[in-house]
Formats: C-alpha cells, sequence, structure tokens
C-alpha cells in the first residue's frame, strides 16, 4: 500500500519552503466577539499547524482560531482551527486539525469570546509555500 503522497516532488526552493509566521495582538479590554485579522498568507500556503500563546486574559475569556479569504471568494471559518480556548489563565493550545490549503490570499482571524480580553496573544502559524 502506498500512500497518495508518496510520489509528490518536495519542494526545494533556495531556503526551503517552509515557513513560520509569527503574529500576535495586544488586547486592551476589548468586548466579547471582537474578530482580529491577525495576518495574511500568500495563495497556495498550506497551513500544517496554529499553535496559539496567551497571557491570562480575563475570568471566562475564550479564544478560536480560523481563516478568511481576503476577498470573500471562501467561506470563512472562524474555528477551523481551534475552539473554546480557555484565556482566563495564561496557556497554549495546538491545533489539530489537518492541513488546508488556500487557493487565494487568507487571513488567519482569532476570535474572543465570553468576556472582555486584556493581555497578549501570539499565534505561530506554521505553512508551506508551494508558489504561484
Amino acid at each position: 500500500m502506498e500512500s497518495p503522497t508518496r510520489d509528490t516532488q518536495v519542494m526545494n526552493g533556495t531556503y526551503g519552503d517552509a515557513n513560520l509566521a509569527v503574529m500576535y495582538v495586544v488586547f486592551a479590554g476589548e468586548a466579547a466577539a471582537t474578530v482580529v485579522d491577525m495576518g495574511a498568507l500568500p495563495p497556495t500556503a498550506q497551513v500544517t499547524d496554529v499553535i496559539v500563546k496567551h497571557d491570562a486574559l480575563g475570568a471566562s475569556v475564550t479564544l478560536k482560531a480560523g481563516y478568511a479569504s481576503i476577498d470573500g471568494s471562501v467561506a470563512a471559518v472562524d474555528d477551523y482551527f481551534m475552539s473554546g480556548v480557555d484565556g482566563a489563565a495564561a496557556g497554549r493550545a495546538d491545533s489539530i486539525v489537518h492541513p488546508v490549503e488556500f487557493d487565494t490570499q487568507s487571513l488567519i482571524t482569532l476570535t474572543t469570546g465570553g468576556a472582555a480580553a486584556t493581555g497578549r496573544v501570539t499565534m505561530l502559524v506554521s505553512y508551506k509555500y508551494r508558489g504561484a
């Protein structure tokens, strides 16, 4: 039995094709349901992992991470990578989804829930750039 990806050519650019985008936001009492566009990824980016590290943001604060296309051609999914992350105490959350590839330039989003948030959230987005 062979994996469907067995014969896939591995890209080997000058500096490779693995990338890490470090994105962050500092909340200063923003209300629940605040949506933050954390950063843009190029077309053909295949997101392989998302890690969220956060300060103690306040009692009842929750976080979710997702994506949206910049041009609106793909429906946004605000909790694709993770949802229900408890932000009351400082912590870390890892996505457990399979890789997703974007055909258009896309945004990584972070949405607060539960209560007003105060503190820093950092997202580490690992992705493979396949080229245009």
